[in-house]
């Protein structure tokens, strides 16, 4: 199995697992699609969200929205960049909300969501520079962060 399988096996069992609260989730993410870069500003968010219609779909207010691409991991808060990558931070690691400030805060797209949003224009990604997001936390040299926020003891241990 490759990686563009693996992944949307992985994608299914995400909205699979959130369908009872959040049905449209496939539909309305689609939406978004070559709609925004990769990392975007918070504020560009609202503007698609209103031009494409999401309401509609969703039946959610714009906060209600970013609240399920946050719970679903689809968009994290910037909170570094590198030569190579956009890191970020997703709801997923923390046991409490994020937020995002719409006019200071920069979001990312998950590389999970990368292919499903941006698929048409691979090729084209390819040719120029866009950095993929790396979820922050992922890299063993970034050291255990939870440590640093609180959320678990600086022992070493995970």
């Amino acid at each position: 199995m490759g990686t563009r399988a693996a992944e949307g096996i992985v994608l299914k069992g995400i909205f699979a697992a959130h369908r009872a609260t959040h049905p449209s989730a496939p539909e309305a993410i689609k939406r978004l699609a070559h709609r925004l870069d990769v990392c975007f500003a918070a504020r560009n968010l609202r503007r698609v969200f209103n031009q494409e219609g999401i309401r509609a779909v969703t039946g959610s207010d714009f906060d209600d929205f970013v609240e399920m691409l946050f719970t679903l991991g689809v968009i994290g808060v910037k909170v570094d960049e590198t030569t190579r990558y956009h890191k970020a931070h997703f709801q997923y690691t923390f046991d409490a909300p994020l937020n995002a400030q719409e006019d200071a805060d920069e979001l990312c797209f998950h590389p999970l969501f990368t292919r499903y949003l941006f698929e048409r224009s691979a090729l084209r990604n390819r040719s120029t520079v866009v950095k993929p997001t790396y979820p922050y936390g992922s890299d063993p040299r970034d050291g255990d962060y939870r440590a640093r926020l609180g959320y678990a003891a600086a022992s070493g241990r995970s």
